[in-house]
């Protein structure tokens, strides 16, 4: 059966290019610069924040999401994410009042920093991690990135394959325009516009884009810029890689695809509303949305 999908539009971080990695690679650098090495156990999110407890360290979570979505991670990943167990408190920066500017603003980390009972003397004493583009922009500087960008395994095979059979596809990032520029410069000719990817919007700083993921604003504004529409919503696929891209992905009215492989997030709130799931790009097989196979 052909596929009624006619328009793609991927994700940028974590989607098209590495920021787990990144997230890893910067983890690795400050265990250096304390003497210390990053050992492959460590880098497992629960037996971290389990040494840095044991070690004495503060913690809390300041994430992009709404707070009704951080409570029903914490419900799932109970007693895991209860506040004063590891974390003593957390920030949702998409509908906290005092957070004015969502990430890859750094406000919501300074915000969350104030709110430790006991906070850090400076800014230096603070930690981030984070594994998207949007996120860790706001918590690093952005020449950590200079060297350091690469494709997501398969996606490259994706993308060519749709491109050779005709599907139309665009970016559609929650990060800042000039982010996606520095991308699209480390990523020549692979991200430039005109070649597999007819145009990219940053809802960040788009003067179109009011609302930010996970509201669908930016994948609706997005698609208008093709320079031939799909004839409805029905007839687009948006690829993401998180929570918060995919929930707004799924409010678009739109089919998705979800490559995540679920250890560090549960997505059991909206599973069931997406329209594939897979761990990675090398476990989708095109044919599951009525694309043709991949050539052997």
């Amino acid at each position: 059966m052909a596929s009624d999908i006619t328009h793609v539009l991927f994700d940028l971080d974590g989607t098209l290019i590495n920021t787990p990695e990144i997230l890893v690679d910067i983890l690795r650098d400050y265990a250096k610069s304390h003497g210390k090495v990053l050992s492959k156990e460590i880098e497992c999110v629960e037996r971290l924040v389990k040494h840095l407890h044991r070690h004495g360290i503060h913690m809390a979570i300041a994430t992009a999401n709404r707070g009704r979505a951080l409570m029903d991670s914490r419900l799932k990943m109970r007693p895991f994410l209860d506040d004063d167990l590891y974390f003593s408190h957390s920030v949702a920066g998409y509908d906290d009042p005092e957070v004015m500017f969502n990430k890859p603003n750094p406000q919501v980390y300074h915000i969350c920093v104030k709110r430790f009972t006991t906070p850090p003397k400076s800014n230096a004493n603070v930690l981030i991690v984070e594994d998207s583009l949007t996120g860790i922009t706001g918590a690093v500087a952005s020449g950590v990135y200079s060297t350091k960008f690469t494709l997501i395994p398969g996606v490259e095979r994706l993308v060519k394959h749709l491109h050779r059979h005709g599907i139309q596809m665009a970016i559609a990032t929650g990060t800042s325009s000039r982010l996606l520029a520095a991308s699209r410069v480390q990523m020549k000719p692979f991200l430039d516009d005109g070649l597999y990817f007819s145009h990219g919007v940053s809802a960040y700083d788009d003067p179109e884009v009011v609302l930010k993921k996970p509201d669908p604003q930016v994948y609706h504004i997005c698609v208008n810029r093709f320079k031939t529409p799909p004839k409805s919503n029905a007839n687009v696929l948006v690829v993401e890689d998180s929570l918060t891209g995919i929930t707004g992905a799924v409010a678009s009215g739109m089919k998705t695809l979800l490559i995540n492989d679920q250890k560090l997030c549960s997505f059991e709130t909206i599973a069931d509303r997406i329209t594939v799931i897979c761990n990675t790009f090398d476990d989708f097989k095109p044919e599951t949305l009525g694309f043709p196979p991949y050539e052997t």
